[in-house]
């Protein structure tokens, strides 16, 4: 979810504040659609950056998975060739 200020005092505190917490934007009143509609867009695209962000996370981490999934096999099978190389 993200969160657009709207408030009626364009004060700097405030809007550093928000930002801060993490709102997408601040904009002040009255509105006007173009401020709203960036500000919208803003937000939608902080969500598309999120959702991208956790896929490649998640891809990731699913490849660093397989991959010590396979150097563990590949670990246990060349044990298993050195102990019967011994025998």
């Amino acid at each position: 979810m993200e969160v657009i200020v709207a408030t009626a005092f364009a004060e700097m505190d405030l809007a550093i504040k928000a930002l801060q917490l993490d709102a997408s934007d601040i904009i002040t009143k009255p509105l006007h659609n173009d401020a709203l509609m960036i500000a919208i867009e803003r937000a939608r695209q902080r969500i598309q950056t999120r959702r991208k962000l956790k896929n490649y996370t998640r891809y990731l981490a699913q490849g660093c998975y397989e991959a010590t999934r396979e150097m563990v096999e590949t670990y246990a099978y060349q044990d298993k060739l050195i102990d019967s190389s011994r025998a």
